[in-house]
């Protein structure tokens, strides 16, 4: 699975496999919750807008979405412009919900695939 924003990579890699929001995943999130890392840039449970495309292969499942309502306006968006580190890393972070979804869908496909324990990865 390769995950990318609109941009350049379409015509890179052709059209992607499908495409999400982050809100389409952020039932998979507590109603409690609040983002671990950056809570003061991205809005509880996923709930926001970022049109995000898929491209996939090799058996790999789209998880079953559980949207959550986007939020019209979070104000820690105001705080994400320009080129600085940490900007960087909030805007490329995966949405939780989409990676919890993603895990569940395909870590038990057809009962063989099992998660790398974490002793054995390199």
């Amino acid at each position: 699975m390769f995950e990318n924003p609109i941009g350049a990579t379409s015509g890179i890699m052709g059209p992607p496999s499908f495409h999400f929001d982050p809100c389409d995943y952020g039932g998979y999130l507590p109603e409690d919750d609040l983002h671990p890392d950056y809570p003061e840039y991205l809005p509880p449970r996923d709930a926001y807008r970022k049109h995000t495309n898929i491209w996939c292969g090799g058996g790999f499942r789209e998880p079953r979405k559980r949207p959550v309502p986007s939020l019209p306006y979070f104000p820690g968006w105001k705080k994400l412009g320009g080129k600085a580190e940490k900007t960087k890393r909030v805007r490329s972070a995966t949405p939780r919900g989409f990676a919890i979804a993603v895990f569940e869908a395909n870590a038990r496909a057809g009962g063989k695939r099992r998660m790398a324990s974490p002793k054995r990865l390199p």
